[in-house]
């Protein structure tokens, strides 16, 4: 209380005071964290690594542990093993130099153990919840994988551990969706293969997602139309794949990195506005990353689980292709694969153009994310036909440029039509 005021309670002395306080701590803790401690370069090294940022070091480590990541994890011994491709990739890729590299380390969390932060992390079954309104999509047995990351003083006043729990949330689901995309382009490779060696490669291919053509129905059980529709399934799923992590990491992450660091440094050492961007930040990820869609998260998990089924029953055809043929059973598999996936792709287009997601605060980043997967009609065409009754797995691969007048309405909401845009490639170069 102070004089003169009656004994009423004064606000604004009081905020005053409070702020008096705060500033000369947030000054002293921004020079230990951000000057001296270095707080950009740490943040740099999580981008680097939990969220892949440095590309030429992780497609090391998938090559170095292709052998090991392919059979079901090992409990007692998953760590250990995991740590030698990753300590390879590191001698191989721009990796090598950086400083901060060694504070990293590969963890395995096996079904049912619990990680440090205390929450379970059970690597088997279904979606996996990891935290508060969080699903991250699983794979296989090797989801208990995370990156933990020693911090050093006073950095551990910013980054705690429900702060590296998040990071791990983006680092689990970029990590799958990457392994997802490579399954894709082994199976892609070992198409390739098989089909010259079997004298199939007379026929024309493309490599636009839904465009190849041939002189054989892609539902025959002859060798030739088994590898069709295998190249097709495969393309339609990389198409979505590949540009649903691209999304990821171009329009969410890197976008979402360069705002935090503008509002770092244009704080000018305040630690109390470095928290607020860092947290901006973090909720940015997740919410731009749809971690928070359990219905998202479901579709995408089923086609990352569909991609590696691709690749076994891929495997398993004749290296004689086109002369051997192809049983009815393994035929079968492909068609039910590629009819799951087109009817996933109806479910993640119906769920994307709900009315919730409209009105959300997530539309613009939506429209991005849309953008990227219809650049060229073919997404939405698809996923219209499937929802309409049609069966894209029986039919003759669809054009992928889709007419305007049969996509008026579902680009109804959206702005103005999308032009068309040069189709992109997604084949790897061998």
């Amino acid at each position: 209380e102070g004089e003169g005021n009656d004994g009423e309670f004064d606000g604004l002395a009081f905020e005053s005071t409070v702020e008096g306080i705060r500033a000369p701590v947030a000054a002293r803790l921004g020079e230990l964290v951000v000057r001296d401690a270095k707080l950009a370069k740490h943040l740099e090294a999580l981008r680097s690594y939990h969220l892949l940022g440095r590309g030429d070091f992780f497609q090391s480590f998938f090559e170095e542990a292709a052998s090991l990541l392919a059979p079901p994890p090992r409990a007692n011994t998953a760590e250990a093993d995991a740590a030698a491709p990753f300590a390879a990739a590191a001698l191989k890729s721009s990796a090598f130099d950086d400083p901060l590299l060694p504070r990293f380390r590969l963890r395995f969390v096996p079904p049912g153990g619990v990680s440090d932060e205390g929450n379970g992390a059970g690597a088997g079954g279904s979606s996996q919840k990891r935290g508060p309104n969080v699903r991250v999509p699983s794979y296989d047995g090797w989801d208990g994988l995370e990156l933990e990351y020693d911090t050093p003083w006073p950095l551990g006043l910013l980054l705690t551990r429900s702060v590296q729990r998040r990071y791990n949330h983006m680092f689990q689901y970029l990590f799958r969706l990457r392994r997802a995309a490579l399954a894709l382009d082994d199976a892609w490779f070992a198409l390739r293969r098989k089909s010259a060696s079997g004298g199939g490669g007379g026929a024309r291919r493309t490599t636009t997602p839904g465009s190849f053509t041939s002189g054989h129905g892609v539902k025959g059980f002859g060798g030739d139309g088994a590898f069709q529709l295998c190249q097709r399934v495969r393309h339609d799923m990389a198409f979505v794949v590949n540009n649903w992590f691209t999304y990821l990491q171009v329009d969410v992450v890197e976008a979402q990195y360069r705002a935090m660091i503008e509002r770092v440094e244009a704080s000018e050492g305040d630690f109390s506005e470095c928290q607020r961007a860092h947290r901006a930040f973090l909720a940015a990820l997740t919410a731009q990353s749809f971690l928070d869609l359990p219905s998202v998260s479901d579709v995408i998990e089923t086609i990352m689980r569909l991609a590696g089924n691709l690749l076994a029953v891929v495997k398993s055809l004749p290296s004689e292709g086109v002369e051997e043929g192809v049983g009815e059973e393994t035929a079968g598999e492909i068609e039910a694969i590629g009819a799951e996936f087109s009817r996933q792709s109806a479910a993640l287009y119906t769920v994307l153009r709900s009315n919730r997601l409209a009105n959300d605060p997530k539309a613009p980043f939506l429209r991005t994310l849309l953008l990227r997967l219809n650049f060229n009609g073919y997404f939405f065409d698809n996923a219209a036909k499937t929802l309409s009754g049609h069966d894209a797995g029986g039919s003759d691969a669809p054009s992928v440029r889709s007419s305007t007048s049969s996509m008026k309405s579902f680009r109804s909401g959206w702005g103005e039509a999308i032009p068309p845009m040069p189709s992109l490639s997604l084949k790897r170069e061998i």
